[in-house]
């Protein structure tokens, strides 16, 4: 039997792997240092008294003739050897991959993306609940949006499920859990910071530019771009929508710890004023592409747009 556990979830691979290797006196085998004929002669070695043999085997994608080989052996590999392919990714056109597509099982482990706050918040409630660590709704929301974390892609953000087992790991002994352990053990995420410059942007703009020179020295000024359009177009969302934050959280994919705290903005917004907001934003956003403005100047430009239209 084989089968591959790749992707970019590190935490549900492993526990997978975990799975598999379970009652198994598993072989670890890192090929990352390995050449072709040592990975053949380590997968196709026959040991006395081992009628059955379970393999790990990591970092082969690493070397293309390492893998190549890989691909060249897996026809001779012995019934009774189970053999777990262990890759964060794997490059799709590859001879060796496509020969795996034949003859494996392949399980893809992504990490959960910010619109799918459900999933992370029963993931959540799973773990904790495994780890005896007993935590509110409200606390458990605050965590998950403060494991929210850059996925490559602008403005894309994912949900650290690493970030949320230290922390449920180190909460677990305490008899109750308040805010202010989380706190401790979990700060808020830079996106938070971000979240005041946009309600600031919005509510005080001098006070905004002033923050604004702060993040200049910890954050990416072209995440802070990306984490501001989001928070407009999620206070959009509360501004026009005639539902209850919870279901338009559902329907944008949003988590609704973060949308109700876009709330009291939502209260006093006219349909007028987020036209306005919108159309300063799309500029930015515009001018971020096609020119080669500094990005923070972009940014500070932005709010001082906004200052001298309210």
């Amino acid at each position: 039997m084989i089968t591959v556990l790749t992707g970019a979830n590190d935490v549900t691979r492993r526990a997978r792997l975990g799975e598999l290797v379970t009652g198994a006196q598993a072989e670890y085998i890192d090929a990352a240092d390995m050449t072709a004929g040592e990975l053949r002669s380590h997968l196709l070695a026959q040991h006395l008294f081992v009628t059955e043999r379970c393999i790990v085997l990591e970092n082969a994608s690493q070397q293309k003739e390492v893998w190549q080989a890989l691909g060249e052996t897996i026809a001779d590999l012995d019934a009774s050897t189970t053999l777990l392919v262990y890759e964060p990714s794997l490059d799709k056109r590859s001879k060796t991959y496509k020969i795996l597509q034949k003859h494996a099982t392949i399980e893809v482990f992504d990490r959960i993306p910010q619109a799918q706050p459900a999933r992370i918040r029963q993931w959540t409630d799973a773990y904790a609940a495994g780890q005896h660590c007993i935590i509110t709704p409200a606390q458990r929301d605050r965590m998950c949006e403060r494991a929210l974390v850059a996925d490559g892609a602008p403005g894309k953000f994912v949900y650290d499920q690493g970030l949320l087992i230290q922390a449920i790991d180190a909460l677990a002994p305490l008899d109750t859990v308040t805010d202010e352990a989380i706190d401790a053990v979990l700060p808020p995420a830079p996106h938070a910071n971000v979240f005041e410059l946009f309600r600031l942007i919005v509510m005080a703009p001098d006070e905004a530019l002033t923050l604004c020179q702060e993040l200049h020295h910890t954050e990416e000024p072209y995440m802070v771009l990306a984490l501001l359009g989001g928070q407009l177009q999620q206070l959009a969302a509360l501004t026009l929508g005639q539902a209850a934050t919870d279901t338009i959280a559902h329907d944008i994919g949003a988590h609704p710890f973060v949308l109700g705290r876009l709330e009291p903005l939502a209260r006093v917004m006219s349909v007028e004023r987020l036209r306005q907001l919108v159309e300063l934003f799309a500029r930015t956003d515009d001018l971020s592409k096609s020119t080669a403005t500094a990005p923070w100047q972009l940014i500070e430009t932005l709010i001082h747009e906004i200052r001298d239209t309210s």
